[in-house]
């Protein structure tokens, strides 16, 4: 073999090397891995959010929806690969449910169910309705808020804050 195969064997396993670095080294880029997860390690509490936002849809609590419809009130589907795919390490979700009563004196509103889950965006999870507050079992002065949302669970109060109840 001549010198000039070997020196032009270098510069193409060179070239490759060089593409391998460019990519990060996994043979992906713009944050991805080589296992097709998106990385997250140093997201904020906006990204989780600006992530998770497409994949939640509510139910819509009619009396007239199927039995099989009621099952899940909150649906997390998986993530898209246009949005980049599932993620390499999974976010907390918060699912809360509140009873709402209208009375007299106005509207009280009471903590029903608060589910965590941890997702990354590979499979449908869905989360029921809490005992008692699907469409067919609430009163007609009853309501139902719901809330998906990533990170810590939410507070009544503030730091620093009394408690007060909620109220509409």
């Amino acid at each position: 073999m001549s010198t000039t195969h070997v020196a032009h064997g270098s510069l193409i396993s060179l070239a490759a090397s060089l593409a391998l670095l460019t990519a990060g080294c996994s043979g992906t880029a713009d944050g991805a891995e080589a296992g097709g997860c998106r990385e997250n390690g140093g997201w904020s509490a906006s990204d989780e959010a600006w992530w998770l936002r497409p994949s939640v849809s509510f139910s819509a609590a009619t009396a007239d929806r199927s039995a099989a419809d009621e099952a899940a009130a909150v649906v997390i589907r998986p993530s898209d690969t246009d949005d980049g795919g599932p993620l390499c390490e999974p976010v907390t979700v918060q699912v809360e449910f509140w009873e709402l009563t209208a009375t007299a004196s106005g509207t009280d509103m009471t903590s029903a169910l608060r589910y965590q889950l941890a997702t990354d965006g590979t499979e449908d999870r869905g989360i029921g309705f809490p005992p008692g507050l699907s469409a067919g079992e609430r009163g007609a002065c009853t309501g139902v808020l719901m809330a998906a949302y990533a990170g810590a669970r939410l507070s009544e109060t503030a730091p620093g804050r009394p408690h007060r109840p909620w109220r509409c």
